[in-house]
């Protein structure tokens, strides 16, 4: 029995409900957007196109504008010029329809766009933004306050002009958009900034860290952030880690990476420990890391906030634990390729980051000089 579809205040915009799946207590609901072509044998018939679920932050609004802009498209033909009458809304609708399922940041390209972007450029027609125009808004950005109160950082603002620059290229191949990308970087002067700061834990911190996770009265936050330290995987990994993906025998993690491939770490002593505590507790829950209602935690921040200061480290994010493992394993003189392993790395250049110099060995090694001075004084006198 195929699916109810159930129309809405919107003229071609429909939705079904699923019998499995949930969302703020409600059925999770499933948008489409319908319309009538003209098939090869002159008959007319409904195309139901998939939009996206109430889950994933789809909303009856969200899908008639994509609806708006397909039609437009339709109507004009793609032989002509889109950027004569289409919006950059409407363009980067189209965008994140395309790619939202794909791409792995595209959370944060969503919120940019609403924040940010959408804001300055959204009601434009795409012509009529240029490169000036562009840069305009990037100069602005980098004057602009962040929601934490910090001027944002050269780094963060060009991540706004890729998001503008990816719709434009998407457009120009997709869509026939025929002039030059007004985000292309050829066009644009950008601050220049060195974003390569790797932040470690000394043996000191290490100790202080685990002290206080030892004694921490949140015992699963406790062995989250221990397994973190230990293994350093991606903090999004643990979040919705699974006892499906954990195997007993051979102590590995199997799991989706980023990218979507999938992926295999190897667990040390301490991350078993750690598995094998939450193992005790005896939850029926599907997840390692479980909530008071059972479910995966969703943001420890506030949690790590805490952790952080009794622990006594400052200017230390959470995610500088999965920096912090792999600089430790170049500290122990682990092989390159091994890193990579160990930290699923695809590109070598990403693990290369982490092979900074130790400033312990440096001054061990110019501390050789000196003694090798001295002793040479001692053998004279």
């Amino acid at each position: 029995m195929g699916v109810k579809f159930i129309t809405t205040n919107y003229p071609g915009v429909v939705y079904y409900e699923s019998a499995k799946k949930t969302h703020n207590s409600k059925p999770d609901r499933c948008y489409y957007f319908s319309e009538k072509r003209k098939t090869v044998d002159g008959k007319y018939k409904t195309f139901r196109t998939k939009i996206g679920w109430a889950s994933e932050g789809v909303t009856i609004a969200y899908a008639n504008e994509i609806r708006s802009a397909n039609m437009k498209l339709r109507k004009h033909g793609i032989t002509k010029d889109i950027g004569a009458f289409m919006t950059f809304r409407e363009a980067a609708e189209l965008y994140l329809r395309d790619f939202a399922n794909g791409k792995s940041s595209i959370k944060a390209d969503i919120s940019r766009l609403s924040y940010r972007i959408l804001p300055e450029f959204g009601d434009k027609i795409l012509n009529e933004i240029t490169a000036a125009r562009v840069q305009q808004f990037y100069n602005k950005l980098l004057k602009s306050p962040t929601r934490n109160g910090k001027i944002m950082a050269p780094a963060t603002a060009e991540h706004h002009i890729k998001i503008i620059r990816q719709i434009f290229n998407y457009l120009k191949y997709q869509h026939n958009f025929l002039k030059n990308n007004p985000a292309d970087f050829h066009y644009l002067k950008l601050a220049k900034y060195d974003n390569t700061l790797i932040r470690y834990l000394n043996d000191k911190q290490t100790d202080a860290l685990l002290n206080v996770l030892a004694e921490y009265k949140n015992k699963t936050i406790a062995n989250m952030i221990t397994l973190y330290l230990h293994t350093g995987m991606r903090k999004s990994v643990i979040l919705n880690l699974t006892w499906s993906q954990i195997d007993t025998h051979l102590w590995t993690i199997q799991f989706t990476n980023k990218d979507s491939s999938l992926d295999t770490i190897v667990l040390n002593s301490a991350a078993q420990t750690v598995l094998a505590e939450q193992m005790a507790n005896g939850s029926d829950s599907e997840f390692v890391f479980t909530s008071k209602n059972d479910k995966n935690w969703v943001n420890i921040s506030k949690h790590w906030k805490k952790i952080k200061e009794m622990a006594g480290l400052t200017n230390f994010r959470l995610h500088d634990l999965r920096h912090n493992f792999a600089t430790q394993l170049h500290f122990n003189q682990t092989e390159m390729r091994d890193i990579m392993a160990l930290m699923t790395h695809k590109d070598a250049k990403t693990t290369l980051k982490y092979t900074h110099v130790n400033p312990a060995r440096l001054r061990e090694m110019s501390e050789l000089i000196v003694k090798k001075r001295i002793d040479k004084q001692d053998k004279s006198n």
